[in-house]
């Protein structure tokens, strides 16, 4: 009978195949494609080498390993899809310096695993089937000749993945460039499956990794005597070149010198010398916008520009969010982990550019001033007088509620910027529209519960409103002082959303946050939960200005650069990820997982599936084309900031 006993290593092949096909499913919704292929074909090298290490002692010792192993997997994959769940990431390692933060977010993780119950068991299936059948496997210590073939047989099939890589070369996105060029864990989660994606991830954290997939067009050539029509400055890409050896710096000047710069248009310079008060809101998100409860940000909507199909999408929580509305980039976490050091030179954010111009910068934010190293990213972006709560703002108001009040910060701080003369810029980042959605983990829910308790919606999506009455007063109030101090005609007030609000299920009931979102939504169409559910609103508002629609689809990552437009600063567009809303460049807004929707259609990157838009017509290569654009997107934004490339070409 000893003989009839499950081998170790077909044991592995079983639990791995099973953990990696339930969590593909359940985060990509699919389970049989070309990525499952290469899911089975690292997967068998990987048994091997678990089977190889349980049999290497007694026969006691094997089992207790055995057991180690299979919950240490079980953990880890609950793990990832947890954290897949609240962010729309695959976990990279390279953010391993945000456990600290990670810790902040106990209350939403627990809730998040409590709501997930039924999936999370499903994980456990392989423990539940080790306890009930470990009697059949074979736990025996291995011979040496049986160890030799294991490993003999790892190698071999280990190289035998490695070279049915080699199909897919001319794929995009396919396993060969997220195995060797390009750097996206989520996406490589679905072509490669999360343990080797995980396996490759460490490799790229410890040693560094550059994408190394760009693709370069020749680019428009801008006549001399035409520049001055260009958002561009002069810069000798050609000489650049000539004088780096750093191959990547190379590469990444022929891109940006074939880059069509954005023409100057009609809103060039209309808001030159005002001020502006710019704003990422927690939370905030369309189906906040009503206008019977939260009525100036329904003014505010829908007066100046009105944004019709503009996009806030969540890429790894409120850093994300923050990151490309302040750095006109997407989000990569080589990027942003570099951000987070504070020494990078960044000429047109929104302190530096503005500071430059003779304008005083100021920087609010109603919680921790720690919070994703804001005290070192806040003065790169220019804002040296930031205050949060623990550097100031706890002396001001209440910081030890949760979360504090958005009323309360403005209260107490536009008198720092309104007595002067002296044109500003401020920002403000605020929190009272943060998860948790209910009436007893939410002050600012609880505080405005009246304003909403007759709404004909679920307690939940009330909660979310109530969070948002709050940002409502606060914006009510910051109009109320800008009038009585005489500046309301000369201040732009521009809010964004860092993203839309996720975590729903921690309210009363464990719905998934797009049935809320829906249940709140006036939209006759139900949002989808990869790109619709983004859909959000840029306020960009002047009294003075008149309403004015766009229709052209637009993200956070363009929020900079339009801002920059209309307030006459000199800039390169060139290299700015994002582009200006109101320019006549065609409009996309890009996804975290490399989904995107533009003036045409929308394009869903995990099943390959276009949907063009009524009365529109694309050729062939439509798709193609854009998913280079949207590669180049990613690898930029991430080299920008990793290379310190504005430095590069424009530092002193």
């Amino acid at each position: 009978m000893k003989n009839m006993k499950l081998k170790s290593v077909f044991y592995y092949l079983i639990i791995l195949l099973y953990l990696e096909f339930i969590f593909k499913i359940f985060v990509f919704d699919k389970i049989l494609d070309i990525g499952s292929l290469y899911t089975l074909l690292f997967t068998i090298p990987l048994a091997l080498f678990l089977a190889l290490i349980s049999n290497i002692f007694n026969e006691k010792f094997n089992k207790f390993l055995t057991y180690f192993i299979t919950i240490f997997l079980i953990i880890f994959f609950i793990f990832e899809y947890t954290y897949h769940t609240l962010f729309s990431t695959v976990f990279s390692f390279s953010n391993i310096g945000l456990a600290s933060q990670a810790w902040d977010f106990r209350s939403i993780i627990f809730n998040q695993l409590k709501n997930s119950w039924l999936e999370l068991l499903l994980f456990f299936v392989p423990l539940i089937l080790l306890i009930i059948f470990n009697k059949n496997i074979c736990f025996a210590k291995s011979k040496l000749k049986t160890k030799l073939l294991t490993l003999c047989l790892m190698l071999i099939t280990y190289l035998g993945a490695i070279l049915l890589l080699i199909p897919t070369k001319k794929t995009q996105y396919g396993a060969y460039e997220m195995y060797y060029l390009t750097n996206d864990p989520t996406v490589s989660a679905n072509s490669l499956g999360l343990l080797t994606t995980v396996r490759v991830d460490i490799k790229r954290t410890v040693f560094g990794f550059d994408n190394k997939k760009i693709y370069i067009e020749d680019g428009k050539k801008i006549e001399e005597e035409k520049k001055t029509q260009y958002n561009m400055v002069d810069i000798d890409f050609d000489t650049l070149i000539a004088n780096t050896t750093d191959d990547t710096l190379k590469e990444m000047h022929n891109y940006f010198k074939n880059e069509t710069p954005t023409k100057k248009n009609d809103y060039t310079g209309i808001y030159k010398g005002k001020n502006l008060i710019f704003i990422i809101a927690e939370g905030f998100n369309e189906v906040g916008v009503k206008e019977d409860v939260t009525p100036t940000l329904y003014k505010l909507v829908n007066e100046g520009f009105v944004f019709d199909n503009f996009y806030s999408p969540i890429f790894l929580s409120t850093t994300g969010g923050e990151y490309q509305a302040v750095n006109a980039a997407l989000v990569t976490d080589g990027g942003r982990n570099a951000w987070y050091k504070g020494d990078k030179y960044l000429p047109y954010s929104l302190g530096n550019a503005f500071g430059s111009l003779g304008y005083n910068t100021y920087a609010f934010h109603d919680w921790s001033y720690t919070y994703y190293k804001r005290q070192k990213t806040m003065p790169e972006l220019g804002f040296s007088n930031y205050v949060g709560c623990g550097n100031g703002m706890e002396k001001l108001m209440n910081c030890k509620q949760w979360p504090p009040s958005d009323l309360a910060m403005m209260d107490v701080t536009t008198d720092t910027y309104l007595t002067s003369d002296t044109p500003f810029v401020t920002y403000y980042f605020t929190v009272s529209g943060h998860t948790h959605y209910n009436w007893t983990g939410n002050s600012m829910a609880y505080k405005n519960k009246a304003a909403v308790s007759s709404l004909d919606y679920s307690e939940t999506a009330k909660a979310y409103l109530a969070t948002q009455v709050e940002l409502d007063k606060a914006l009510e109030l910051l109009i109320t002082r800008l009038t009585e101090a005489g500046e309301l005609d000369n201040t732009v007030i521009a809010l964004v959303g860092d993203h839309h609000p996720y975590n729903m299920a921690t309210g009363t009931s464990d719905t998934p946050d797009i049935d809320v979102i829906n249940e709140l939504s006036d939209r006759s169409e139900t949002k989808d939960n990869i790109i619709e559910v983004n859909r959000s609103n840029f306020i960009l508002w002047n009294s003075t200005t008149p309403t004015t629609h766009i229709t052209k689809v637009g993200s956070q990552v363009d929020v900079l650069p339009t801002l920059l437009n209309l307030f006459g600063v000199n800039y390169d567009s060139r290299l700015l990820i994002g582009k200006d809303i109101l320019s006549d460049t065609s409009g996309i807004a890009v996804f975290s997982d490399r989904s995107w929707v533009t003036d045409k259609g929308r394009y869903y990157n995990s099943s390959k599936k276009f949907v063009l838009k009524a009365n529109q017509t694309v050729d062939e290569a439509y798709v193609s084309d854009i998913n280079k654009e949207v590669s180049n997107k990613f690898t930029m934004s991430n080299l920008l900031m990793t290379k310190n490339y504005y430095k590069e070409v424009l530092g002193k």
